[in-house]
């Protein structure tokens, strides 16, 4: 974290030094208000006149300097904890998306919300915190020794007691912060999926089960949260109550000295004073190192995200043109489940074994098998969602491993089952923030199907259409997410399931669109099977347990009367019944 410290070095650097110039003017004050003191024991009036003006002048000098500390002080926060922010969500949307999937969208949420709330306070507020104070220290400690060197090493020494005792308590600061926010990354998980599912939770009657589980998490999220007020509260005030040793010493020390008529009066008012400028310091310290403690564990979320979601292929093709194949080469994919075996380790379940096929260019291609055979692995592998499979996958002959995902995606567009839409017009939702002419959006539109959509609606293309599409219906969504790769031009379309939450009529408007589109290589999986559909694939490839058990046309693998067989005749059944 310490980089974006210096990423904001001049404001931080400039606000230390202000700070230090504010505390010259009160220490300087403090010696004035002894003066003042003083003069008036004595007795001298015009002198007093003077201390006063000077008071007047230094006060009003103070508060200036204190006032642009604060926005320099400011201007070095936000700005650092900008630089996190915009690094993190690079670093998020430059991951490779086996990352990205490990964990939970929510968590990604919490970390943004409430975790860099807690950075920018706690570490950046901190480190600034520590490092002021201690130049306030130092120089208090020494304003105080040019006082009196007898008084200042007694307040010197009294000063360590303050200082290391809370330092014993922060293992307990440190565990109280991660339990806390560990504790507000699953309520803010919890809270989500509540808000996401309140049709699901009032169609099924469960809101009172719902609210249930609600007070659970909201008691369990408050006694974090306490614990951790209570442990930083426990620390602040025990170095406040050991800090006021500090006001006694001086002014027990002080007051003997001048009854042995080794000191003044005033001396002693200005000592008194002076502590404010080594106790502050200390308890300023102190808080600062235990809020340290308190985040730690925090910023080490937020630095695994950044330093393990950087993109791995920087030196990878960065460009390719796809006029030849698509090959899979005896190709074996595993991943770990949820389970362990008797030594503790995950299983790995195998889900291709020795894949082999080929898919040329414009070639229309439809992957099928029950459900588990590997189908949508099949497509995730290809669009680089997962690195750890042997065998080969090669694209024009060059290995999928050496071509950029950047690349790969200027060619390759998918279109999923559940397709997210923003909360903004259809043409934005098409265009995705890209430059393309009017005309270019308007051609994509029309040949997509979208065009009845739009000139029912008045606003047209600008419709607005909803949180996440809610304004659209499933057919309309999919639709637009054709349009979509069509506006981008790209000659590979990759369909996981794109019309399995559809009647049967729009799946099989949407899909006969897809196949009459002119030199585009489609690669599909779905469960639907369509006779009408089905023989305008080029290529059908039926998988099983992870293997390729046939491959064909439609009218070639129906005369085999195996898998595929057997598989369209039973959706038929299933589509009579």
């Amino acid at each position: 974290m310490f980089k974006y410290i210096l990423k904001s070095k001049f404001s931080f650097c400039f606000a230390v030094l202000f700070a230090v110039a504010a505390s010259f003017g009160t220490v300087y004050f403090a010696f004035l208000l002894g003066n003042i003191i003083q003069v008036a024991v004595d007795g001298k009036l015009s002198a007093l006149y003077a201390e006063g003006i000077k008071a007047a002048i230094i006060m009003t000098l103070t508060g200036a300097l204190n006032f642009i500390t604060s926005v320099l002080y400011n201007n070095y926060l936000t700005n650092s904890i900008r630089h996190v922010r915009s690094d993190f969500f690079n670093s998020i949307m430059n991951s490779r998306i086996s990352f990205f999937i490990e964990r939970n969208s929510n968590e990604y949420i919490s970390m943004f919300l409430t975790d860099m709330s807690l950075v920018e306070t706690n570490y950046f507020g901190s480190v600034f915190l520590i490092l002021s104070n201690i130049c306030l220290f130092l120089f208090g400690i020494a304003s105080i020794f040019y006082l009196n060197w007898i008084i200042a090493i007694t307040v010197l020494v009294t000063a360590l007691v303050p200082m290391v005792v809370p330092g014993i308590l922060s293992g307990l600061l440190r565990k109280a912060g991660k339990d806390y926010s560990s504790a507000l990354e699953k309520f803010t998980v919890y809270v989500k999926d509540y808000l996401s599912g309140f049709e699901v939770i009032k169609g099924f009657n469960i809101v009172k089960k719902v609210y249930a589980n609600f007070l659970l998490q909201n008691k369990i999220i408050t006694k974090k949260k306490r614990a951790k007020d209570n442990s930083t509260s426990a620390v602040q005030n025990i170095s406040s109550t050991l800090g006021g040793l500090l006001f006694f010493v001086p002014l027990l020390l002080g007051a003997y000295l001048s009854l042995n008529g080794k000191f003044y009066i005033g001396g002693v008012i200005t000592a008194v004073q002076l502590v404010n400028h080594i106790l502050s310091p200390i308890q300023g310290i102190v808080k600062g190192f235990a809020e340290l403690n308190t985040v730690r564990a925090v910023s080490a979320k937020i630095l695994d995200v950044l330093k393990t979601n950087k993109p791995s292929d920087t030196d990878c093709v960065e460009k390719f043109d796809f006029t030849d194949s698509i090959k899979f080469t005896d190709v074996n994919f595993s991943f770990k489940t949820n389970e362990n075996d008797l030594s503790g380790n995950s299983i790995e379940r195998q889900v291709l074994k020795n894949l082999n096929f080929e898919i040329n260019t414009g070639e229309k291609v439809l992957l099928v098998g029950k459900t588990g055979s590997g189908k949508s692995t099949v497509l995730k592998l290809l669009l680089k969602y997962f690195k750890n499979y042997s065998g080969s996958i090669t694209i024009d002959g060059k290995n999928l491993c050496d071509i950029k995902a950047e690349s790969l995606y200027s060619k390759f567009g998918m279109i999923h089952q559940n397709v997210f839409l923003f909360d903004d017009t259809i043409e934005n939702n098409i265009r995705l923030g890209l430059n393309f002419q009017d005309t270019e959006i308007d051609k994509a539109i029309k040949h997509s199907g979208l065009l009845p959509l739009i000139e029912k609606n008045p606003d047209g293309k600008k419709f607005k259409v909803g949180e996440n599409g809610s304004k659209l219906s499933g057919g309309e969504k999919q639709r637009l997410a054709i349009a979509r790769c069509l506006l981008l031009n790209l000659p590979v379309l990759i369909l996981d399931e794109i019309t399995s939450s559809l009647d049967a009529e729009t799946a099989q408007e949407i899909e006969k669109q897809i196949l009459s589109l002119q030199d585009k290589t489609v690669i599909a999986v779905s469960h639907r099977l369509n006779k009408n559909l089905l023989a305008q694939y080029n290529k059908i490839i039926v998988l099983q347990d992870g293997r390729v058990c046939e491959c064909g046309t439609f009218d070639e693998l129906i005369r085999l009367k195996k898998i595929f067989y057997s598989l369209y005749t039973l959706e038929a059944v299933e589509r009579i019944q």
